[in-house]
């Protein structure tokens, strides 16, 4: 999140995944598909090839990373994400996220880190 504005870096590594990219199904129809499960890439699933996706860019204060798992952006809107991830509460944006979906009662397990860049350079995290 870099000024208000959320945005993914990374994507999923599934079957529908792939059938959404190649415009064979909808992103809606993907969260009720038979096969929503399957992955198509892990770490530790290939004792001989570990493909990682590497992403770059510049650092500026304020930005805030959100790493989760699928419990948690398959539970909350997008809109709530970036409220949640901007919010500085006592209990960190982490914590706020990860009880707003245990309140939607979130269908799969439930990981939320957040790291953001402050403006004296060292990471903070929740």
């Amino acid at each position: 999140m870099r000024d208000g504005i959320l945005q993914q870096i990374t994507r999923d590594h599934s079957l529908v995944q792939e059938l959404v990219e190649s415009n064979l199904i909808t992103a809606e129809q993907a969260e009720t598909h038979p096969q929503a499960n399957v992955i198509t890439r892990a770490v530790g699933s290939n004792d001989f090839l570990l493909e990682l996706d590497k992403v770059s860019g510049k650092l500026e204060p304020g930005d805030r990373f959100l790493l989760c798992s699928d419990g948690l952006c398959k539970t909350l809107p997008e809109r709530d994400l970036a409220s949640l991830l901007g919010s500085d509460t006592e209990l960190g944006a982490a914590m706020e996220l990860i009880r707003a979906a245990l309140a939607r009662a979130a269908r799969d397990n439930i990981t939320a880190v957040v790291v953001e860049i402050p403006a004296g350079g060292d990471a903070v995290h929740s």
